[in-house]
């Protein structure tokens, strides 16, 4: 249940979604004063949200700094976070990587440099309306063919949402 409340108000918090609710609401309204506000509103989410400087200014203040790869401390595991492939693309005999590769070459890169030993992937089923396939095998299939040996990859493959490849990848390690 509360995978499918977070894909909903995932989508739903999505800002076209609230700049078409606006619009939507200002042709529906029946008071102008009130559809004027609607429409503004709507007018103005529309240009802040389309604005890529203030949109990538609003997701980097969220982000923690990078850190240079020399002052990295070597840790026993690195955990990937899936949630970046796209399982319903075909034909399904590869895997495709959406936004967040970096995830992916990151690890790869502290892998192959020793700043870990071993990558434990977490996550699982990736798609609400049918069995596609598990995002944690797709990656591991990627980190397989980057170099990674099969024994320092860890699977977690039952995560649906952050909170669970957190508590998840706990137990694990």
């Amino acid at each position: 249940m509360f995978f499918i409340l977070s894909k909903l108000l995932s989508f739903l918090l999505r800002p076209i979604v609230i700049i078409t609710i606006a619009f939507l609401t200002s042709f529906f309204l029946k008071n102008i004063r009130f559809k004027k506000v609607a429409f503004i509103v709507g007018l103005s989410l529309l240009l802040l949200f389309t604005n890529e400087f203030l949109s990538n200014e609003a997701n980097t203040a969220w982000e923690y700094k990078p850190v240079a790869l020399s002052d990295v401390k070597p840790h026993t595991v690195g955990i990937v976070l899936t949630g970046i492939t796209s399982a319903n693309r075909e034909p399904h005999d590869r895997v495709y990587i959406n936004y967040g590769a970096d995830r992916v070459l990151h690890a790869v890169h502290l892998y192959r440099i020793g700043k870990i030993e071993k990558i434990l992937v977490t996550g699982g089923e990736v798609s609400l309306i049918r069995k596609v396939s598990n995002e944690s095998e797709d990656l591991i299939k990627v980190f397989l063919l980057c170099g990674v040996k099969k024994e320092d990859i860890i699977q977690e493959g039952r995560a649906l949402n952050t909170r669970e490849n957190a508590v998840f990848s706990k137990k694990i390690l």
